[in-house]
């Protein structure tokens, strides 16, 4: 029998898979109340200044939202590695932690990407664009919500890049002397 077959294995995965549904099921709620919370069209320019705190309201509820989106994608990627491991059957238990921590990684990657666009560090061009104000609008939010949500499912791979990006733009230059 492989190492985490036997029934306190099968016992183990049962814990991951309700932790996983769980947490999905939360962060659908949440998606879904933060989406409906959210006005579907920004306010006319003349209405809210910078410094609004409509809108800072208004970019909090958005920053969430893209917390969240990151959390689901993780906990379908790990839907998705429960789902291989138990039919493969080698469920291992050092697997837990990474089962755990996944969602919260994944909200992580979720807000980084947000703000890596947002911020002009990488580029989405959609549609028509409102200025900086894009993602007060309810289209405008949906590509950074698919972003997120990619880079919840992908958070081991999406770190992985941002290490490179990290050490690419503070690398030091080898001193010849």
């Amino acid at each position: 029998m492989q190492a985490g077959s036997s029934p306190s294995g099968s016992h183990r995965i049962g814990r991951v898979v309700a932790y996983t549904t769980i947490v999905v099921l939360a962060a659908a709620v949440a998606f879904v109340w933060l989406l409906l919370s959210l006005p579907a069209a920004h306010p006319a320019a003349g209405e809210v200044s910078p410094d609004d705190l409509a809108l800072r309201a208004l970019f909090a509820r958005t920053t969430a939202v893209m917390f969240v989106a990151g959390v689901m994608g993780a906990c379908l990627y790990n839907f998705r590695g429960l789902s291989k491991h138990s039919a493969s059957g080698d469920y291992h238990v050092n697997y837990d932690l990474s089962y755990f921590l996944r969602p919260l990684a994944g909200g992580i990657s979720g807000l980084i990407v947000f703000f890596l666009l947002l911020g002009g560090a990488m580029t989405l061009n959609v549609g028509t664009q409102e200025g900086n104000l894009a993602w007060a609008t309810l289209l405008g939010r949906m590509p950074y919500i698919a972003f997120s949500l990619l880079a919840g499912y992908g958070s081991h791979e999406f770190m992985l890049k941002l290490k490179d990006l990290a050490d690419s733009l503070f690398a030091l230059k080898d001193k010849e002397e």
